[in-house]
């Protein structure tokens, strides 16, 4: 991370480090987060859940995003909230999260980076309390909290200790990180998360001289009961994938049914308005 850390200038960092702080409060009170926890035993092995949303459903769901001042990408970790209220079984103090990756070659010159790595930062986004009853409700606040955000150096929150964990041994760190997410696992608090991994060109993706009728990317597998869920475009369409056990199946399918269910209700709702 130094190529981009090294970019920043202080006020950045500090900005980065309240950004932080802020963002583990409202992760960590109340200690409870909405999501169908993924069931089953890796030893299972994995299957993939598909959903695919047509080009024509996209381009309305996007004219209905830009009506309420949202990208596509805030109108897809939207819907994945709302989504994910509906097909949870949640405690009462539960609030609506989503962890979302952001793509860090922003801040680097050219968008080009000097060695192959994975330069991704994350933000976890907490939805105020009644706005994940509706789509249109939880678009506004997820467009609000993520222009707020690009006011500042955006998905650096856990990037400014980068350099304390590089002097720290690699057995510390694991157990670190394993305490952290068992008391997450044990309290019910752990924010699924949704990974926009972007468009595919078609010029970069050929077969014997022809590109391919449809494309996506597959999203890493989450082991559970971690819920993660990737999404993935070409051509327009979109595509949304995600890793499951065998007993979950039914589950992960229902909710990636129902992000392109409220996404397709966007779009006929702009067919009506625009």
């Amino acid at each position: 991370m130094a190529q981009v850390i090294d970019r920043l200038q202080p006020r950045d960092i500090v900005g980065a480090t309240v950004d932080g702080m802020r963002m583990l409060l409202r992760t960590g009170f109340p200690r409870a987060t909405a999501y169908p926890p993924h069931t089953g035993d890796p030893a299972e092995g994995f299957r993939w859940a598909i959903e695919h949303v047509p080009p024509g459903t996209v381009a309305a769901a996007r004219a209905y995003g830009r009506r309420r001042g949202a990208t596509l990408n805030d109108l897809l970790l939207a819907a994945f909230l709302v989504a994910a209220g509906r097909v949870s079984q949640k405690r009462p103090d539960a609030r609506l999260r989503v962890m979302s990756t952001v793509d860090l070659r922003r801040y680097v010159p050219g968008k080009r980076i000097d060695r192959l790595c994975n330069l991704s930062g994350f933000e976890v986004l907490t939805l105020p309390r009644g706005a994940g009853d509706a789509l249109e409700t939880a678009v506004v606040a997820v467009a609000r909290r993520t222009a707020e955000r690009k006011r500042r150096p955006i998905g650096m929150v856990g990037m400014v200790g980068a350099p304390l964990f590089e002097r720290t041994g690699q057995g510390t760190l694991d157990a670190l990180f394993r305490t952290i997410f068992e008391l997450s696992r044990r309290t019910g608090n752990l924010a699924p998360s949704l990974t926009n991994m972007g468009a595919l060109e078609p010029e970069s993706l050929s077969f014997d001289g022809c590109p391919p009728s449809s494309a996506w990317l597959l999203v890493p597998a989450h082991l559970p009961p971690y819920v993660g869920a990737g999404a993935s475009g070409y051509r327009g369409a979109l595509t949304l994938t995600a890793a499951t056990t065998p007993s979950f199946e039914s589950g992960m399918r229902a909710l990636l049914r129902a992000i392109g269910d409220l996404l397709a209700g966007a779009a006929g709702e702009e067919g009506r308005t625009g």
